[in-house]
């Protein structure tokens, strides 16, 4: 079940949404997703991690967009990590 449910990798999540992956991921970490079970999992095969999203991610991003582009998702991110208010 947790295999088909997590079906997307960030690229391909990227790829739903008409986004770039970085960009995508920044939207990610905006909306706290990686600690959302129902949109975000971990899942290890062996020593291998590999970290997954579901379809619900993309709900989640897209509603969330409706509000904020992911332009301005990126360059408040970009303003963060350079220390600029």
């Amino acid at each position: 079940m947790a295999a088909d449910y997590y079906n997307l990798g960030a690229k391909q999540l990227a790829e739903h949404l008409g986004l770039t992956t970085p960009k995508t991921i920044a939207v990610v970490d905006y909306l706290d997703l990686r600690n959302d079970s129902e949109c975000y999992k971990e899942i290890k095969i062996g020593k291998a991690t590999f970290k997954r999203y579901s379809q619900k991610a993309i709900q989640r991003i897209r509603e969330a967009l409706k509000k904020k582009s992911a332009e301005e998702i990126w360059n408040e991110r970009a303003k963060k990590s350079k220390g600029v208010k």
